[in-house]
């Protein structure tokens, strides 16, 4: 992968550079950004390419609607970049050292299936900001196949920026972890889970299991789960009874009135509903001392308000001498500020993450190659 160390100054003197960033970022109902992560992150290649280049032109997506716009993103950006200024597609591009252009899936093209509609729309992107090259920032959409991933590298001189280059530094300790490791996962759906976490059984001392995929543990195991959120409850026997899998030994429930208690998994009544999990007080000490954790994915219902079993891990890792990885957008909303310098790195990828994991690379990194 060519990185933004490999351009030489005089590489990007009198350039215009076209920078592809992850600004799909979390607004309220005014229309306020509640998470400005992802643009801090991309601020550090952005300034540099600003320092040496002519011009930088910034493309990016946010939602799944066509309709929706980078506005507000771009009126946060500002607070970081001062001098940013914001384009429609259908406007001319200005004469100015900084531009963010709107979001680029109001063109269909973009995400279409067919290659020869996004080679049409990553030509017509160069075409109108006049790039000379391209740098790609934006490791969160990476797993996509989208014009602006794997299209317009085919038609510019191509480089990962900085937070790509991290992000693939970072996550590949994931891949190769230092001993005693430990993986914990939560979140839902074991069956889209299955395949990393048969991964991980061959790389990772243990794997911790939280949130409904623990649900589906219990279901598997014959427990009672009540009204608990599960998606099959099917779970492969050298998977469910497996050594190095650790499940929660005790959970919140709910009852129909609102009521939440703490019990055994074991415990679990019909008319329960499991909300949360607690890890094992000593999660963090397994094998004399865990060295390096990975994380994905809430341990319970957070956004219900049931973030007392969460909470209580990332307090673990403040406390901890463990490096600690994680990523993913239900994570990153979990994690919050007051947590952030418990790890040594918070990936801006959840999906990207999740496959980068599991694959080794991204269509997005194989079209810098």
């Amino acid at each position: 992968m060519k990185t933004l160390k490999d351009l030489k100054e005089v590489d990007l003197k009198d350039k215009v550079v076209l920078i592809r960033a992850g600004l799909n970022i979390p607004i309220d109902n005014e229309g306020e950004v509640i998470d400005d992560f992802r643009i801090r992150s991309v601020v550090p290649t952005i300034e540099f390419l600003i320092r040496h280049s002519k011009k930088v032109i910034i493309i990016s997506h946010i939602g799944r609607n066509r309709a929706e716009t980078l506005a507000p993103v771009f009126k946060e950006m500002k607070k970081h970049l001062p001098s940013l200024s914001f384009v429609g597609w259908t406007e001319g591009v200005p004469e100015k050292k900084l531009i963010l252009m709107e979001n680029l899936r109001q063109d269909p093209r973009e995400t279409a299936v067919d290659e020869g509609a996004r080679m049409e729309f990553a030509r017509e992107i160069v075409t109108k900001t006049k790039a000379d090259i391209f740098i790609q920032d934006a490791f969160s959409v990476c797993h996509r196949r989208h014009s602006s991933i794997v299209n317009v590298p085919k038609v510019l001189p191509s480089y990962a920026g900085f937070l790509l280059e991290r992000e693939v530094q970072q996550l590949s300790k994931a891949i190769a972890p230092e001993s005693p490791s430990l993986f914990i996962l939560g979140g839902a759906k074991f069956a889209t889970k299955e395949p990393l976490i048969r991964k991980f059984l061959n790389i990772y001392d243990y794997i911790f299991i939280g949130g409904a995929i623990a649900n589906e543990f219990f279901k598997a195991r014959l427990y009672e789960i009540g009204e608990s959120l599960v998606h099959d409850g099917v779970i492969p026997h050298d998977i469910l009874y497996n050594k190095k899998i650790i499940l929660p030994n005790a959970v919140r429930v709910a009852d129909f009135n609102g009521h939440t208690v703490y019990v055994d998994p074991k415990e679990v009544m019909p008319n329960m509903r499991i909300v949360d999990a607690v890890p094992p007080s000593d999660l963090l000490t397994l094998g004399g001392g865990v060295k390096f954790i990975l994380w994905n994915g809430p341990l319970g219902y957070y956004e219900g308000g049931f973030s007392q079993g969460t909470e209580s891990l990332l307090e673990m890792f403040k406390g901890g001498a463990a490096e600690v990885i994680t990523g993913g957008g239900d994570t990153l909303a979990t994690v919050g500020r007051g947590y952030r310098d418990a790890f040594t790195h918070i990936s801006t990828g959840g999906g990207a993450m999740l496959t980068y994991l599991q694959e080794g690379t991204l269509p997005g990194i194989k079209a810098l190659e």
